[in-house]
């Protein structure tokens, strides 16, 4: 399976994920951004993917960090940890260094 493609989060963003497949790694980057409402940002993700068992099926997680584009207002960073499903269609934030609005993301 893939993470690549276009990812809908609960707060209305949009996140386009680029996975790629190394022999030792699925290394994670994606663009992330929400235009509209009080708090609109841009973003810039890179992290890895790393599988809950040696078989790599099952949940899994990716943690990796994120910059805000300076073209907003915000100018945060920070690392964030999240949980993939099984399916690899439905992740949810686990915990974050730092304020990030995303709670979950879901593929479409």
């Amino acid at each position: 399976m893939s993470l690549t493609g276009t990812w809908a989060g609960n707060d209305g963003s949009i996140t386009q994920i680029t996975e790629i497949q190394t022999d030792t790694a699925r290394l994670i980057r994606w663009f992330s951004s929400l235009q509209t409402g009080q708090f609109p940002f841009t973003n810039l993700f890179t992290g890895a993917y790393l599988p809950s068992s040696s078989t790599g099926q099952g949940v899994g997680y990716i943690v990796g960090t994120w910059d805000d584009s300076p073209n907003i207002n915000n100018s945060n960073s920070g690392t964030l940890w999240l949980q993939v499903n099984a399916a690899e269609n439905f992740m949810q934030r686990n915990d974050s260094s730092e304020a990030y609005g995303t709670l979950t993301w879901t593929k479409q």
